[in-house]
């Protein structure tokens, strides 16, 4: 454990060693609670045209998932994440609630052996929730010309194969034509995630962290790239479209 924290220091700080303690459980959430959510975005994606090209054979595997296959996307998720055996038939009622009142949208990639990869794309709201907070959330609202981008999964034996990157050129491709900005949130703890969007030409936004301290002082920070610090003393915070368009404008997207 000492050593995690030791390389977490080194590679990103302090900051970096409290939102990994505060989710490892390290100390009593009323103590200190820290997260932080970066969000990215792009009007296009930065694909070569020969990357494009090696892609047109996988593109044929990917399309939209019916309601027949969330059960078995339900089933690919919770088979390669950690913690989460065991729960596909309330992670298919959640997904499907979420499709009829978020506007969730899945794309995924099935293979002779089944599903090999998804991804999420909110149209309506995006909830991101903080953890072990007791309820607070982070909520995104989309628009006709924003889309959200949620949770995605390659399996293990295909994450060089720039599936993941199929299936956001396929999400951009089928996108409504008044879409002009996809968003996309991701821990700073995540590397391979974050490397990914910023290959694909995703631009960092912001920054969103909610902080308690003593379980008395509790607050949201947004750290825009551009402009002042925002403060929130609410549970849940929300940021409307427009924000995030003129944020994405003012850093040349």
């Amino acid at each position: 454990m000492l050593d995690k924290l030791k390389k977490l220091y080194r590679e990103q700080g302090l900051e970096g060693v409290l939102i990994h303690a505060s989710g490892a459980k390290y100390w009593p959430k009323w103590l200190l609670y820290y997260m932080r959510v970066d969000l990215y975005a792009a009007r296009r994606l930065k694909i070569s045209t020969q990357a494009a090209n090696r892609m047109r054979l996988m593109l044929q595997g990917i399309a939209e998932a019916d309601s027949d296959e969330i059960g078995e996307i339900s089933a690919f998720w919770c088979a390669h994440t950690r913690g989460m055996q065991g729960q596909a038939e309330s992670l298919t009622r959640s997904l499907l609630r979420d499709i009829e009142d978020l506007g969730l949208k899945i794309c995924r990639y099935k293979g002779e052996e089944g599903i090999r990869g998804f991804l999420c794309a909110y149209t309506q709201l995006r909830y991101i929730p903080a953890p072990g907070s007791g309820g607070d959330r982070l909520v995104v609202r989309c628009s006709k010309d924003l889309v959200c981008m949620g949770y995605g999964l390659v399996g293990y034996k295909w994450r060089l194969s720039r599936l993941f990157a199929g299936m956001m050129k396929y999400r951009f491709d089928t996108a409504a034509e008044s879409t002009t900005l996809f968003v996309a949130d991701v821990s700073p703890l995540n590397k391979r995630s974050y490397r990914s969007l910023e290959s694909l030409g995703f631009a960092h936004l912001l920054k969103v962290r909610r902080i308690k301290i003593l379980g008395l002082i509790r607050f949201w920070q947004l750290s825009f790239l551009s402009g002042p610090k925002q403060w929130s003393f609410s549970s849940e915070l929300e940021i409307s479209p427009e924000a995030l368009d003129e944020v994405a404008r003012k850093l040349g997207l």
